[in-house]
């Protein structure tokens, strides 16, 4: 969901600096409006036809036959401008033109419309956790869905509609209610557009798959062969080449997603558990770790953080679709290195998701609000161990945390 949006525009992106943002800035919310961008000095970079059309916006107005922006807007200048800017990665600190909160999906369509009209580059968002700040841009327009959380659950079908501003902590929680879950990750915050669109795993994934498994309709705002933008319907009568393409490959290649449809399965419950160790038995907890996994009962979920040696503390941690004794046993090998700390329950997978959910809004943030480095943090790794086919390298002086998923 999060992503580049500029082949849809069909329009190349308008440079426009960071200072030429402020400038702007500065001109639309002076104390005469549009006036005041009437008066100013010429921007350079910036188009008059768009600095004219920012300021009717401001004032809720729109030129002749031209599209007008719907939903909630926030410009520079706006008290909640710099909190709506901002995503979970705060080291891409961009300065968008608007913020374009839509309220359902014909905001969508007016938004992109809108850009096309005025050669304006844009960016669809939704949970803002895109760790390669594909939601953000300098100069162009978020089209940010996060506000559309309506939910739809049919029982007797085993089908949830669920709109895209809607978080996978909020999902899990809705469907909770009525004994239906989705496989989905574990961070309560990540939206649940980029978590589908992008695959899903999660500690179901074994035993229930990923969340785009489970996928099986789209609303999606995409261009037209007219030129127009319209909203259209994928699934498995209608654009079953967009919905299987969406299953995991669907992160802004295609349109704007604004809601899914689930096959859901019963909320089962689960054993959880979470198991720490002293740092120094890495090295033996990882080869153990890597032996049980992979060919272990399907219906184990299971994730190992080699943590740092400034952290301490090495932990894995997971859910099984079984009783205690046999996760025990699955379990017996590790279990049996050093004195671990050890929590093993039987509960909904609701609790579950809940009592990871805590251990995981615990992670210390790693950047400052502007981006820079928190003081110790991620310096340059000096690795004493890696696997290099799973991605995962821990040293002695890295603040990280790894989660590897079998």
């Amino acid at each position: 969901m999060d992503t580049s949006q500029d082949e849809l525009t069909k329009a190349p992106a308008t440079s426009v600096s960071r200072r030429k943002v402020l400038q702007t800035l500065t001109a639309i919310t002076g104390a005469g409006g549009l006036s005041a961008l009437s008066l100013s000095s010429e921007i350079p970079g910036l188009d008059p036809g768009l600095r004219e059309a920012l300021a009717k916006e401001l004032q809720g107005e729109s030129a002749t036959g031209q599209t007008k922006l719907t939903g909630h807007l926030v410009f520079p200048g706006s008290p909640d401008y710099e909190s709506a800017r901002l995503g979970y990665a705060r080291q891409f600190s961009t300065f968008p033109l608007v913020i374009v909160f839509c309220q359902n999906a014909q905001d969508v369509v007016n938004a992109i419309n809108w850009c096309r009209e005025h050669n304006v580059t844009f960016r669809a968002r939704s949970g803002r956790h895109c760790l390669e700040g594909w939601s953000s841009v300098d100069g162009g327009v978020i089209i940010d869905v996060s506000n559309m959380k309506e939910i739809h659950v049919d029982t007797s079908a085993g089908v949830a509609t669920v709109q895209t501003g809607l978080t996978q902590g909020e999902v899990v929680e809705a469907l909770a209610k009525t004994g239906y879950t989705i496989p989905a990750g574990g961070e309560p915050k990540v939206g649940i557009a980029g978590v589908t669109l992008g695959g899903g795993i999660g500690l179901l994934a074994r035993p229930l798959g990923l969340a785009c498994d489970h996928l099986i309709g789209v609303e999606m705002v995409v261009p037209s062969d007219t030129g127009d933008v319209q909203i259209i319907q994928a699934n498995e009568q209608n654009n079953a080449d967009l919905l299987w393409a969406s299953r995991g490959g669907g992160g802004g290649n295609f349109g704007i997603a604004t809601s899914f449809t689930f096959k859901l399965a019963s909320m089962p419950t689960v054993t959880f558990y979470d198991a720490k160790w002293d740092w120094r038995y890495l090295s033996e907890l990882f080869s153990v770790w890597q032996n049980i996994a992979p060919s272990a009962d399907d219906r184990l979920g299971s994730v190992f953080n080699p943590n740092s040696q400034i952290n301490g503390i090495i932990e894995s941690y997971g859910v099984f679709l079984g009783s205690e004794n046999q996760l025990r046993h699955i379990l017996q090998p590790m279990l049996e290195i050093g004195k671990p700390d050890v929590v093993i329950k039987t509960a909904s997978y609701l609790d579950a998701f809940h009592f990871f959910s805590l251990g995981l809004s615990a992670f210390p943030a790693r950047r400052n609000r502007d981006g820079t480095r928190l003081p110790g943090c991620w310096p340059q790794c000096r690795c004493q161990y890696m696997v290099p086919e799973l991605g995962w390298c821990s040293g002695p002086d890295t603040n990280r945390s790894h989660s590897v998923l079998p």
